[in-house]
């Protein structure tokens, strides 16, 4: 239900943009972005439940990759990105500083439709749209003081992987861009991501007869705070 109503909001936009568009000229750009993500973790059901010693934290990770802008019109736009982001979650305990920290890296795969604003060099932007995510990493590393770092890899463990192949999210924000010329500008954005999709997956998991198997779910999020430069053709 979740990934057909994003379709159908990809689907209106679409028509929107090329119905306005339609009698204008297309505008194209490519450059690329860098920043970093504020990434989270929601998990039903929790991990540690009732233990106020256990403390669940985000992780500050590195994001960077590649961007293609076509403008339908002066105000109408879509973006294609291509991204490398960190993802996951840490818990912690406080009496003693032990942690397990969920590590998840992604190739994401937003396509934004954009609103500008103004016409001058600065042009503020506001945006929303789908975004797929490939998993390229999972892992789970336990930390306790004395003793060996524990490191599972979620999605190639002998017992069976944990993590799925696909992450599907909405992602939606706002910035501005500065034309230093009038084919370079640089800009500044900040977009929040609301994973959609559940990335546990048991169904390669080797269950023991007679055991209850628990039914999980993992969804992403993330606060992205990003830079960039884009050169318009």
């Amino acid at each position: 239900m979740q990934r057909l109503v994003v379709l159908s909001v990809v689907a209106v936009l679409l028509t929107v943009a090329f119905s306005e568009g339609a009698s204008s000229q297309l505008k194209f750009g490519v450059g690329v972005r860098t920043g970093m993500n504020f990434a989270s973790m929601s998990f039903d059901p929790e991990f540690f439940p009732n233990n106020p010693q256990i403390e669940q934290g985000g992780r500050t990770l590195f994001m960077a990759g590649a961007a293609a802008e076509l403008e339908f019109t002066k105000m109408l736009g879509a973006e294609l990105d291509l991204l490398y982001v960190g993802k996951g979650a840490k818990f912690t305990r406080t009496t003693d500083q032990a942690s397990q920290t969920i590590k998840l890296s992604e190739l994401e795969i937003p396509i934004l439709f954009k609103a500008k604003f103004l016409t001058g060099n600065i042009r503020p932007y506001a945006f929303v749209g789908p975004s797929l995510g490939i998993t390229l990493s999972a892992s789970s590393v336990t930390e306790i003081p004395g003793q060996p770092v524990q490191d599972i890899d979620l999605k190639s463990n002998p017992g069976g992987s944990q993590v799925g192949g696909m992450d599907f999210s909405l992602q939606f924000g706002g910035g501005a861009e500065y034309l230093i010329t009038p084919k370079f500008g640089v800009f500044m954005d900040v977009r929040y991501v609301l994973g959609l999709s559940n990335l546990y997956d048991d169904s390669a998991i080797q269950v023991v007869p007679g055991q209850q198997v628990v039914s999980q779910t993992w969804k992403t999020r993330g606060f992205m705070i990003q830079l960039g430069g884009m050169y318009h053709i």
